[in-house]
């Protein structure tokens, strides 16, 4: 892998219990990932991730839509905000996917 080259993942959340619906929804889901995991996994393979965070929400639409569409945003971040309050998960990366970034490790050794 050249050093400036990325790798994009999106997968279901492992970590979440809102990603049970995609995880559990579809046959060729045969391990469950979650961002710890990943991290792991690249450190065992000579990458690092560099960013790793909730799925970007897209926006599309008329105006009306795209204000709802914001809103149902502000609305889901506050309750993961609760809900991770509650349960003392430790992370605010609860949403459905997670999509990671994973680059190179500086600690590799080009090929």
């Amino acid at each position: 892998m050249r050093p400036d080259a990325r790798i994009v993942a999106r997968f279901p959340n492992g970590q979440s219990p809102f990603g049970r619906f995609h995880q559990y929804g579809d046959v060729t889901h045969k391990s469950i990932l979650s961002i710890p995991i990943m991290d792991q996994l690249a450190r065992e393979t000579g990458l690092e991730i560099e960013r790793a965070d909730n799925s970007f929400p897209g926006r599309s639409g008329g105006p009306l839509k795209r204000a709802l569409q914001t809103l149902r945003g502000w609305l889901r971040s506050l309750l993961i905000g609760v809900i991770a309050m509650l349960f003392a998960t430790g992370t605010r990366n609860l949403d459905a996917n997670v999509t990671v970034v994973l680059r190179a490790s500086e600690r590799t050794e080009p090929t």
